[in-house]
């Protein structure tokens, strides 16, 4: 956008087009170590969520209701995007006409998407600059793991360090992080274009806010070994099957993190609904299976995929079911 700052009688109308992240893991949870969190995932093509603004004299994003935020998560965006035209002095807000395409609490970070989405529409109705680093600081997120807010920018394969470990409570991701330095990146490249397939079961619900964070109060911290075998997993398996193009070995890697200590306890939270799943997927063929975030969504790899892929559609007729690859480019923006 460019010439003289828009008015909010122009009501300039845009758009941004976010793309989910799988989340493989978390890192660094012993508490006592060099750093803390840090976490591995990469950005895949759908389901697409495509938001629709407008500029408006006040912030309305209550159509967010509609796609399963929570009255106290839309009053908590609310606030952020209020601050943030204070603290820059803007003259308009903006309010979000549609959203298509998102699914909350299932394990695609839509949650942080979301929250980027927002703050870029708001920075852009007032034409002022985009810049990444700006924006994932006025998010807020991040503060556990670097890959929502990165692959929203880049996609492909996001691998962080978290940040320096200062000793305070484990917290999940969609804590508020404000004082927190953003994770350093230590690998961002480009996924191979493999298959993959994503399941949600219709008859398993989403984790609360509070079942997510006694996950963490009665997990944390691990031992130095426990972190030890996940990092090692995470690099020499999946992050250099990822670079080389190893299909068999990014496999093995997925696989093997599913029974690290974090990762399982991720899987138990579900009772044995979930280890059944990731079972019953093996055995129709699949060569990886894993659980993203704290899920419920699990995605797959097969080096057989359109046999596979029908199998478990016929399996999992109730259940959603997704194909999708890897995607290597961020958000798209446009003027509607």
């Amino acid at each position: 956008m460019s010439g003289k700052r828009p008015v909010a009688s122009s009501r300039v109308q845009f758009g941004i087009c976010a793309y989910p992240r799988l989340h493989v893991t978390l890192l660094d949870l012993c508490g006592d170590g060099y750093r803390r969190n840090g976490g591995v995932g990469f950005s895949v093509g759908a389901p697409r969520t495509r938001m629709e603004f407008i500029t408006s004299e006040k912030t309305d994003v209550s159509v967010l209701a509609s796609v399963g935020f929570s009255e106290s998560e839309i009053s908590k965006l609310s606030v952020r995007l209020d601050t943030i035209m204070t603290t820059l002095h803007f003259d308009l807000g903006i309010k979000i006409l549609e959203c298509n395409g998102l699914l909350r609490h299932v394990g695609f970070g839509s949650g942080t998407a979301t929250t980027l989405a927002c703050i870029e529409a708001l920075l852009t109705a007032n034409e002022h600059p985009i810049e990444k680093v700006e924006l994932q600081r006025l998010s807020g997120r991040g503060g556990a793991s670097g890959v929502g807010i990165n692959t929203y920018f880049e996609g492909g394969l996001s691998f962080d360090a978290g940040r320096a470990e200062d000793g305070t409570r484990f917290l999940p991701s969609g804590a508020a992080y404000e004082r927190c330095p953003l994770p350093i990146v230590l690998t961002a490249a480009p996924m191979p274009s493999w298959d993959i397939g994503l399941l949600i079961l219709g008859d398993v619900g989403s984790p609360s806010a509070a079942v997510e964070q006694r996950l963490f109060d009665i997990t944390c911290p691990l031992s130095r070994q426990d972190v030890y075998e996940v990092i090692y997993h995470a690099t020499f398996g999946l992050v250099a099957s990822v670079l080389t193009e190893d299909f068999e070995s990014f496999c093995a890697s997925i696989n093997a993190i599913q029974g690290c200590v974090w990762k399982r306890a991720e899987i138990n939270a579900y009772g044995q609904k979930i280890v059944s799943l990731i079972n019953q997927l093996r055995r129709l063929g699949c060569d990886a299976v894993g659980l993203s975030s704290l899920g419920p969504a699990v995605y797959f790899f097969s080096s057989d995929f359109e046999q596979v892929f029908g199998k478990i559609r016929m399996k999992f007729p109730n259940s959603r079911l997704i194909r999708t690859q890897p995607r290597n480019q961020g958000r798209e923006t446009v003027i509607v």
